[in-house]
């Protein structure tokens, strides 16, 4: 049974997987895979701190990305991080500035 958070997590889901595409040229079906690949990695942390700034918990966003809470948590704290010292996710984060995002 969906609840009316799980329509609302899920519907700004697929509007930041867009978004995350177009900043990344990675697909929604790429950032949804299990794959390591380090961009498609990178694309699906920016995914996590996204719906992270939008105000749903780490278990709320595990669930919908099909994810541990724990590995949510360590995405949001990674594009924190490298957002302050290296130069294409401060780029990209600020393109998502200018898209809307609270980042």
């Amino acid at each position: 049974m969906n609840t009316t958070t799980d329509i609302s997590i899920e519907g700004d889901l697929k509007a930041i997987l867009g978004d995350v595409h177009e900043v990344t040229r990675v697909t929604p079906d790429q950032v949804m895979s299990r794959r390591r690949i380090s961009e498609w990695a990178q694309a699906r942390q920016m995914t996590y701190y996204l719906l992270r700034s939008m105000g749903y918990g780490y278990a709320e966003i595990g669930r919908v990305m099909d994810r541990d809470h724990s590995g949510i948590i360590y995405g949001c704290n990674s594009v924190k991080d490298f957002a302050k010292i290296e130069k294409k996710t401060k780029m990209r984060m600020e393109s998502f500035r200018r898209k809307g995002y609270d980042v």
